[in-house]
């Protein structure tokens, strides 16, 4: 389970870095979908509890409140090829602790 959330948030932290900006928000159902288009389980409830655990943990995500929130990246405090070697870090630790 630990498992399953952790790739859960680093690939929604991998979406928001790279497909969001102020001028490309994502929606929840946006999130949402591209979360189940890499055979991650993910629902409102949990997108808004992992956004917030990343907004918790420092990273620069706007939130615009409306009737569809929209998130994006702010600043980003990694350039891409740091955030993939980091979530390829991760991710590889994972499978080798299964």
């Amino acid at each position: 389970m630990q498992n399953s959330t952790n790739m859960r948030i680093l690939e929604l932290l991998r979406f928001l870095y790279e497909r969001t900006d102020e001028n490309h928000p994502a929606t929840v159902s946006d999130i949402i979908a591209h979360l189940n288009g890499k055979g991650i389980q993910a629902v409102r409830q949990t997108v808004y509890a992992d956004t917030n655990t990343l907004i918790d943990a420092g990273i620069d995500i706007v939130v615009v409140k409306s009737t569809q929130n929209q998130y994006f990246m702010g600043s980003r405090l990694f350039e891409y090829p740091e955030l993939k070697m980091l979530t390829d870090a991760v991710s590889q630790r994972f499978r080798q602790g299964q």
